[in-house]
């Protein structure tokens, strides 16, 4: 655990020791995204991951928009800022899925004194992609202009010359071979700005394949 003593002092009547005990991955931040505290499992993903959590570079200080896709960082501001002057709790589904399964998550944001966010991130859903993905070929996912476009939040490929067609190619995802370019495909763009930044609990997110 790690945590700043403004966090610990907006936090009255949280018990950190049992959240350290949580599977799922826990932050506290601003409303602007700078982190001020972490649980054992934000670590542990972390590392997992290949990311490099030190203070002044990943660690307390840091901004969790600084490893949000630029897409969907307008959204995720307004979803922290409105979480904090609504005053109540509120939940977001998004994609988290490897090369070999599908996953969803649920973040559940608590408001907290001054403008701090307590964010609880747990599993959702987790199954295989069954026999939807396609095999990596160049011309038809490489980009005139270099990169490949990827979309930030089901991490589906666009195609060359078809701007409403995104496929699920499980290489790219695994071993990225080019340079990404991260856009929004239609009904991931539709589910965050088409909708309210916040879903009940339980509900499944809309726009989803």
């Amino acid at each position: 655990m790690k945590i700043t003593d403004a966090f610990r002092h907006c936090s009255q009547g949280i018990d950190f020791v049992a959240l350290d005990l949580e599977p799922s991955v826990v932050c506290g931040i601003t409303v602007t995204g700078a982190i001020e505290y972490v649980n054992d499992a934000w670590w542990r993903f972390a590392r997992a991951n290949g990311a490099r959590w030190e203070e002044g570079q990943w660690g307390l200080g840091a901004s969790v928009l600084d490893v949000t896709p630029p897409p969907l960082r307008p959204f995720y501001e307004s979803l922290y800022a409105r979480t904090s002057q609504r005053g109540v709790p509120m939940v977001h589904f998004y994609d988290c899925s490897s090369a070999e399964l599908k996953r969803q998550f649920g973040v559940r944001l608590h408001p907290l004194a001054e403008g701090r966010l307590l964010l609880v991130h747990a599993l959702v859903a987790e199954l295989p992609h069954g026999e939807e993905g396609l095999g990596w070929f160049e011309p038809r996912y490489r980009q005139a202009w270099g990169p490949v476009v990827q979309c930030a939040h089901c991490r589906r490929v666009q195609r060359v010359g078809a701007a409403a067609h995104w496929d699920w190619v499980p290489e790219l995802v695994r071993v990225p071979r080019l340079p990404v370019s991260h856009g929004l495909c239609q009904p991931c763009f539709e589910y965050h700005y088409r909708q309210p930044p916040e879903a009940s609990p339980g509900s499944p997110p809309r726009g989803q394949r």
